[in-house]
């Protein structure tokens, strides 16, 4: 508001002050959004005034509590990104696979992450999902799940079978 005032008082002379409201209004130095009319000599408080702020759906959220052999701490993910598979059978999964540890690497293979997926998959995961993998990228809870959801989509839980 101050710098609206300086510059009023910077393009309109002293004597300009004393134009009629049309004529300022006209010349553009007063913004349209007046919401009450003041009587000179009288003084004013103008606040700003925002947009209402967006509301964004709240992303669930992961941690690494377990429960009775269950990644209970990532079910509320898995069910968001869930392409149809069974959120209980898939937090077993999870468990078996890295104890619901995010960082969670096989040192005898390039499994990685919650869901042990294989780095070997990136290219293909990248294409599929329009984004770049890497093993590291593979540690993000929120990006091996929804990478874990691609396999899936393809291959079902034989992706994570054991025989």
């Amino acid at each position: 508001m101050t710098l609206f005032i300086t510059l009023l008082l910077a393009v309109t002379p002293a004597s300009g002050l004393d134009l009629p409201p049309e004529a300022i209004w006209a010349a553009g130095l007063v913004p349209p959004v007046a919401t009450q009319t003041a009587e000179r000599g009288t003084v004013v408080q103008m606040t700003e005034t925002s947009p209402p702020p967006t509301t964004q759906p709240s992303q669930p959220t992961f941690d690494s509590a377990s429960s009775n052999g269950r990644c209970v701490g990532a079910e509320p993910l898995l069910s968001a990104y869930s392409p149809g598979w069974d959120v209980g059978r898939m937090s077993r999964i999870m468990y078996r696979e890295s104890r619901c540890q995010p960082g969670a690497r096989n040192t005898s293979s390039s499994a990685t992450g919650l869901l042990q997926i294989l780095s070997s998959h990136c290219g293909w995961l990248s294409d599929q999902m329009d984004t770049w993998c890497t093993r590291d990228r593979l540690t993000d809870p929120y990006f091996n799940i929804r990478a874990a959801a691609t396999l899936w989509r393809a291959q079902g839980y034989s992706a994570w079978s054991t025989s």
